[in-house]
């Protein structure tokens, strides 16, 4: 892999100066600060390609998704640019979220001769990031894309981590969650660490990977070392404080901590839905179900098309002999999943109910 390739991957991983400030206002949501501050950098760096990108970026963020576009054209000139530099700008396009010029220049490349190796590894890349900004049906080839690249080109840090990612973004895309996919995280990854690679992500992938193996006590010390790389960022300590949550047989005072956590992450950022389920184990454990139920009807708030919550919330009030709010809540999971029959959300979450649910079940309320 050319070093201007595998620099695209690399470039906010350790930054600097007057852009590391935009970088962080950025991410803190200063969007204006962040501005004034990128231009800082280009007055000092106008070839800083990443920089560029950050300013698309921000600019977007502030729903100038035109001017954006127009920035970033205005940083290269496509006519004399080489294949490889249209890799690098596919990538670019691609972070901004205008995915169609992203497809356009690795079509390009490759028409243009571009060294296949380097091909694969932009492909996965930009496709990658046009999953996780909401474009549909890319995940499986950038993941045939990285895989392959990795054949080619492997024993590089970027390739190793890039595949690590993908995958783990294939495993959330996937109907099936297949564990192969998990396992095939944790190789690549740990690949990565082991020919140097000292990023957070690296460390986190294989955290949320062991996470979702159901192996919170592997997760936690790889989850650990991704905090200490990257200690503001919510989403490892919201994923902190879930595995502690998810294990078993330790102190009250252990989960009532695991709480703490997930409800300092939360505090920061609301979004963060996967870390409400495992309060919920957390208080189960606890016996504290004042804080179950409290906990499941934020859930059904935050989230009202996911059927669990609902479920969950079901299986309390038949417990209690509420058939009406029950009946509310089944209704809640027909009207956000027509296709999936309620009893086999509800039966999920049955050991909640000490209630003879044979009688509620055999009206035609869960038909």
């Amino acid at each position: 892999m050319k070093p201007e390739i595998e620099h695209v991957f690399f470039a906010d991983r350790f930054p600097r100066g007057a852009y590391a400030q935009a970088y962080t206002l950025h991410i803190d949501g200063m969007l204006r600060d962040a501005l004034d501050m990128i231009d800082v950098h280009l007055r000092d760096h106008p070839d800083d390609i990443r920089a560029h990108t950050k300013k698309a970026q921000i600019l977007r963020d502030m729903d100038r998704k035109d001017d954006a576009a127009k920035h970033l054209d205005s940083s290269w000139s496509p006519k004399t640019a080489s294949p490889d530099m249209k890799l690098v700008m596919a990538i670019q396009y691609s972070q901004v979220g205008i995915g169609d010029r992203a497809l356009a220049l690795l079509k390009q490349a490759e028409r243009e001769g571009v060294i296949r190796g380097d091909l694969c590894y932009a492909k996965a890349i930009v496709m990658h990031t046009l999953t996780i900004a909401g474009h549909k049906g890319l995940i499986d080839e950038a993941a045939d894309c990285i895989r392959e690249a990795s054949k080619l080109d492997n024993g590089r840090v970027a390739i190793e981590s890039a595949v690590a990612n993908i995958l783990l973004s294939k495993y959330y895309h996937s109907a099936t969650k297949d564990q192969d996919l998990l396992k095939l995280v944790v190789r690549h990854a740990e690949r990565s660490i082991q020919i140097g690679d000292d990023d957070y992500l690296t460390y986190y992938n294989i955290g949320r990977a062991y996470f979702f193996m159901k192996r919170p006590e592997r997760a936690l010390p790889y989850l650990e070392e991704a905090a200490k790389r990257r200690p503001w960022f919510v989403d490892i300590q919201a994923m902190i404080g879930s595995a502690m949550a998810e294990r078993d047989g330790m102190t009250k005072g252990y989960y009532r901590k695991a709480i703490d956590i997930i409800d300092y992450a939360l505090d920061k950022d609301p979004s963060i839905l996967f870390a409400l389920q495992s309060k919920v184990s957390a208080y189960d454990i606890l016996g504290d179900e004042d804080g179950v139920r409290a906990t499941i009807t934020t859930m059904t708030k935050r989230d009202p098309s996911s059927a669990d919550p609902w479920g969950m919330l079901a299986c309390i009030y038949l417990a209690e002999g509420n058939e009406s709010k029950a009946e509310a809540c089944i209704d809640s999971i027909r009207k956000h999943h027509p296709k999936t029959p309620p009893t086999r959300v509800v039966f999920k979450h049955m050991r909640r109910v000490n209630y003879d649910w044979r009688r509620f079940f055999i009206t035609d309320m869960l038909q």
